[in-house]
């Protein structure tokens, strides 16, 4: 049995039958080269991992027997939202796969008052539907079982802070460390967010600070919006004591 996982969505499941998608059949035949009765392991991006035995392979189908649950893990604890103001394509890919990989539960494209570049028609159906690609070949190769969620792009006034029991944002002048937090820090929900290449604009942060957000210094370095995310994440993971 090959130690590559795949990723199967949920609706793609019925009973013991998994139905491979396109994308997976294709890893599966062209470079395993599996066939009829191997087994491979699955995963449903809800937890869940599944020894599976290749029942049909061909060109067209690829279908597969659930033969037993290997294991069921929880959602990472605290489920962290990381937002960022949109920045250029590859940086953002960059920040979404390592961010997968560190243990974010969402995605989500900030709309700022200083963002440069801007999502619009089928450039924006383009980028959601690679930064979804992209989120699941990072959770496969980090061997996670939950698939991050890539939310639509928004503005932060739009943004339903009342789901959040901490809210967290980059900044300069911010608070040094995060000693002061407790183990309130692993209840809830987490927001974290930074802006875009030229940061969160004077608005924005009163917005942020009607919402009790608190805003953390990340060094004295100027850095890229896709290297402080990556920044304020691992800062509240160790925080968290998941790194």
């Amino acid at each position: 049995m090959t130690g590559y996982r795949f990723y199967i969505p949920p609706e793609r499941i019925s009973g013991k039958k998994v139905l491979f998608p396109d994308g997976e059949r294709n890893h599966l035949i062209e470079f395993l080269r599996c066939g009829e009765k191997d087994e491979v392991l699955v995963t449903d991006g809800k937890g869940r991992l599944f020894r599976v035995v290749l029942e049909k392979v061909s060109s067209h189908r690829a279908v597969g027997i659930i033969k037993e649950l290997v294991t069921e893990r929880e959602p990472p604890t605290p489920f962290i939202t990381l937002a960022c103001g949109i920045i250029e394509g590859k940086r953002l890919e960059v920040l979404v796969d390592s961010a997968t990989q560190l243990g974010v539960g969402a995605f989500l494209p900030l709309a700022c008052d200083y963002s440069t570049v801007e999502w619009k028609g089928d450039t924006y159906r383009r980028k959601l539907e690679r930064l979804g690609r992209i989120v699941i070949n990072s959770m496969k190769h980090s061997l996670r079982l939950h698939l991050p969620q890539i939310f639509p792009a928004s503005k932060l006034e739009d943004v339903n802070f009342s789901r959040y029991s901490t809210i967290l944002y980059g900044d300069y002048e911010g608070v040094p460390s995060l000693v002061s937090f407790g183990k309130e820090v692993r209840a809830g929900e987490v927001f974290l967010a930074v802006g875009p290449d030229g940061g969160f604009s004077h608005r924005e942060k009163e917005i942020l600070a009607s919402r009790y957000a608190i805003p953390i210094h990340l060094g004295y370095n100027r850095l890229r919006p896709e290297v402080a995310a990556i920044a304020l994440l691992v800062k509240f993971q160790i925080k968290a004591g998941n790194i």
